[in-house]
């Protein structure tokens, strides 16, 4: 569990580099739960990000993640257990959610489209403030 800015912030690109080069992130689950708040923890406001990743000496070409939006979170143990089964089994039809499975390719590219970008922003401040 880490704060969801861990997905896309720009302090947060080490995080993401360490997670794409030395696992393999099977699953990626956030709330967008606007009834019942954006976190998993109970006792915080803090939006968070669930990574289920696998550390790996070597990466596999086939290796996939997927992204899951919940757009409500379960109530009980039970309905968690329920949404489980419905999400590995890959049927978003539970609460509408939404499920995306991303190849390590275009995971990869992303993280390095961002470094990218950040580098170049970054120069340009250097050079012109």
């Amino acid at each position: 569990m880490l704060p969801r800015n861990v997905l896309s912030g720009v302090s947060w690109f080490l995080a993401r580099a360490l997670l794409a080069s030395k696992f393999h992130v099977k699953y990626v689950i956030v709330s967008s739960d606007t009834e019942n708040g954006y976190n998993f923890s109970e006792g915080t406001s803090l939006s968070e990000a669930l990574i289920v990743a696998k550390r790996v000496d070597e990466h596999e070409p086939s290796e996939e993640t997927k992204f899951i939006i919940l757009t409500k979170k379960p109530k009980s143990a039970i309905d968690a257990m329920v949404l489980a089964d419905k999400l590995l089994a890959n049927n978003a039809t539970y609460y509408g959610d939404l499920i995306r499975t991303v190849p390590r390719s275009a995971l990869l590219n992303t993280t390095y489209l961002i470094q990218l970008l950040t580098g170049i922003f970054t120069q340009y401040l250097i050079m012109n403030y």
